[in-house]
């Protein structure tokens, strides 16, 4: 003899499906949300390898200012003494190079690139004035 299904308290008839529910449609998974904007996250880190084009500029038009001062201070001072000449000269690339190269270990991009603008504005002065302006040409020491 077979017996009578179990009564369970939560099956009552009439109910139906459930509210929400219906067979015809089958359930799809939720897709995940979109992520939320940056503030939550924070901004995105800076790349260390970043170079400022503004600050290249920058410097390219800072060191023939710089050049300008220091030769004017450097021929003043100088009256007509090799030694002050070669001096200025040597101040000026240290000032290109030195400076630029501790501008260029800051990490920052601004400062990179200022650093970078100073080595190629020392370049393209002692290209562009045959070395005059930077000491480079050797007629000035004879």
């Amino acid at each position: 003899m077979s017996e009578p299904p179990i009564d369970y308290p939560d099956d009552e008839p009439g109910n139906g499906v459930p509210p929400g529910q219906h067979p015809q449609y089958p359930q799809y998974p939720q897709y995940p949300q979109y992520p939320p904007p940056y503030p939550q996250y924070g901004y995105p880190p800076p790349n260390p390898k970043a170079i400022s084009g503004g600050g290249v500029v920058c410097g390219v038009i800072l060191f023939p200012v710089l050049n300008v001062v220091v030769g004017f201070l450097t021929v003043m001072l100088a009256d007509q003494q090799k030694v002050l000449l070669a001096f200025g000269a040597a101040l000026l690339a240290l000032l290109a190079f030195g400076g630029g190269y501790a501008l260029w270990k800051t990490g920052n991009p601004g400062s990179k690139g200022l650093g970078l603008g100073l080595m190629i504005g020392w370049a393209l002065t002692s290209i562009l004035t045959v070395g005059y302006c930077t000491g480079l040409n050797p007629s000035m020491y004879t």
